[in-house]
């Protein structure tokens, strides 16, 4: 090795390589065909950066997907290739990982895989479960209860000929199975939060009223009536009281829900959003008018 720094984990690459992922580099090896050196070193292909710990690193793609970094720097989340890495995580993930100790970080968990023509890596923190959605690149956060953050239980998802993607539970030990026609975890109701982004919304004008409040779903196709909880914020951190709206009806498939006066607004705004629900939950195209009606 051109930089031995406490390696902590070996994966094969395309047949013919080996990555050595290291605390702050990554060295590739190459098969020789030689039986009195099997493998040499390809300094060309050598990545500056490194992982966290043996299980913060997994295949995506053609490539490796890491919890780690550069020698001196902070952790992040990346893409790791032969002579280059990069950054897929957010500046409030950055915040989220890094708020742990690296010894708290061991037992740190990273996986990928293939659900509905959609890749993604989970990243098992020691009290989180965040997800990446490489297709749309964007992040969320997995749970397991309601009106809590109790992390979620499932890990370790595996391809079964028979049942399709299968997913353990570390809390009871069983398994269970990804099924996109449910929201529920074992016939138990989830919770879903939704943000959406801190707006400025006056423009120096003072005070603005915001009205017509709408959403779109695939409505009708569910077994219970949902119901949706909008509240907002106007300093992006304390959120008011919330607002019911009985949205999907399984018997009505041309609802057009609206909170019709949302209320006066001195600066900037932004909403929460939380469904409680055993079926699936579909919601976008979330907006707001802002000025005077009518």
């Amino acid at each position: 090795e051109s930089d031995p720094d406490d390696n902590k984990a070996v994966k094969s690459w395309q047949g013919k390589y080996i990555a050595v992922f290291g605390r702050n580099t990554t060295q590739w090896f190459g098969l020789t065909g030689n039986a009195e050196q099997i493998y040499l070193p390809q300094k060309s292909m050598q990545t500056s950066a490194g992982i966290v710990s043996t299980h913060a690193v997994c295949k995506y793609k053609d490539a490796f997907a890491a919890v780690g970094g550069v020698k001196g720097g902070t952790l992040q989340v990346m893409i790791i290739t032969p002579g280059s890495h990069q950054k897929i995580s957010t500046a409030s993930i950055d915040s989220i990982v890094n708020k742990y100790k690296e010894s708290e970080l061991q037992d740190l968990l990273l996986e990928t895989f293939l659900f509905n023509n959609h890749e993604f890596v989970m990243m098992h923190l020691p009290n989180e479960t965040l997800v990446w959605d490489g297709n749309q690149n964007v992040w969320f956060t997995l749970k397991s209860d309601i009106e809590g953050d109790k992390p979620y239980t499932g890990r370790h998802v595996i391809y079964n000929h028979e049942e399709g993607l299968t997913i353990g539970d570390k809390s009871v030990g069983r398994v269970g199975k990804l099924d996109d026609n449910v929201s529920s975890q074992y016939g138990e109701l989830v919770e879903f939060l939704l943000y959406t982004p801190f707006i400025r919304v006056n423009n120096g004008r003072g005070v603005v009223p915001l009205f017509d409040l709408k959403f779109d779903s695939i409505f009708g196709h569910v077994n219970e009536f949902q119901s949706i909880l909008i509240s907002l914020t106007t300093d992006g951190l304390m959120y008011g009281n919330e607002t019911r709206i009985e949205y999907n009806d399984p018997r009505e498939y041309n609802n057009k829900p609206m909170v019709k006066v949302v209320g006066p607004i001195m600066d900037a705004v932004g909403f929460k959003l939380r469904v409680q629900s055993k079926d699936p939950v579909n919601l976008s195209g979330f907006s707001v008018e802002i000025g005077y009606g009518g």
